[in-house]
């Protein structure tokens, strides 16, 4: 049975879908997280890699990625290109990915819409072919690269499990409010790490994807940073008071939740690698969905982590929700 990882890569995203000794792997934060949670898992081979966007805090990984992959192949690698992105680094990954994988430099609601692995259906939500290809919306709107991101979400004998959104921004929103998309997910892998979602009122955005959404858990892969301060007070504010029962996780401590590094020890975090043990400023670390339970069950355990803040971080902003 299948498990999904929500790694802590600090300010960044990397998740992997792992069955047995195979893998899908999710965006690529930088850092080497994503290798060493592959080891620890004996991890023979990458199914599918699916790169969102070209940011470098989703791409960062993949170089390290494909260096492994004599080691460990990958076999298709969907990415969502962004020609505006004129680095060094896109230019060399642009490069290297053709040597390493079979690259499909495509990810929409069209191609390749639906991928199965194991009993998990990988559906592709956003973005539509037609914006992809026309860099805007019908209504003539010009669509960023962070608007273009690839949403993905894992569903299971048809029961939506998690939705990833990346760095998807108010357009998206106001597109699924239009169409009517059903966008439900148990899990919501939050946009943008809970910062300001480009454009738009980013209480309205938190507020709209979530009732879109209705989650029951809600993360965010954060870094302990003071130059992005996420999760924003607002925007966790605006979920509290949508989905008032919803658990909200973060990978790492945020700045907004506590100014000092805690010195109770992290007993509540599992064996996963996660980047922010080295510096001992994990909250959650790195957050695993078991999908053999009847419903996904979440690790860190819930009960031992809220102890665990209630002692080390009593102004954090999770703990001010319903349960």
């Amino acid at each position: 049975m299948a498990s999904l990882h929500i790694l802590d890569v600090g300010h960044g995203n990397c998740a992997v879908l792992v069955e047995k000794q195979s893998a899908v792997v999710i965006d690529a934060g930088r850092g080497r997280t994503l290798l060493d949670f592959l080891e620890a898992h004996g991890i023979t081979e990458i199914r599918y890699v699916l790169v969102s966007h070209a940011d470098s805090d989703h791409i960062d990984g993949l170089t390290s990625l494909f260096a492994a992959s004599t080691k460990v192949p990958i076999g298709d690698l969907y990415v969502n290109p962004d020609r505006a992105k004129n680095t060094k680094r896109w230019e060399i990954l642009v490069y290297t990915m053709g040597e390493n994988t079979n690259s499909h430099l495509e990810i929409t609601s069209k191609q390749p819409s639906k991928l199965r692995f194991a009993d998990i259906d990988i559906e592709i939500l956003a973005p539509a072919q037609q914006w992809a290809a026309l860099g805007r919306d019908l209504r003539g709107n010009r669509l960023r690269p962070n608007t273009l991101s690839a949403v993905i979400r894992l569903i299971k004998d048809r029961r939506p499990l998690i939705l990833l959104a990346a760095d998807i921004d108010q357009l998206v929103v106001d597109e699924w409010l239009r169409t009517g998309r059903n966008v439900e997910a148990d899990t919501l892998v939050f946009p943008h790490h809970g910062g300001r979602p480009g454009r738009g009122d980013p209480v309205v955005f938190a507020r709209q994807l979530c009732e879109l959404v209705r989650p029951n858990t809600i993360i965010f892969s954060i870094g302990r940073t003071a130059r992005f301060l996420n999760p924003r007070p607002d925007i966790v504010s605006a979920i509290r008071s949508a989905l008032p029962q919803a658990r909200i996780l973060c990978t790492q401590l945020s700045v907004n939740c506590a100014t000092s590094i805690p010195v109770g020890h992290p007993d509540h975090l599992s064996g996963e690698p996660a980047l922010g043990k080295f510096e001992k400023v994990c909250c959650a670390g790195t957050i695993s969905v078991d999908f053999t339970q009847p419903l996904s069950n979440i690790k860190p355990d819930h009960g031992a982590h809220r102890l665990w803040l209630r002692g080390n971080v009593p102004k954090a902003l999770c703990m001010k929700i319903g349960r």
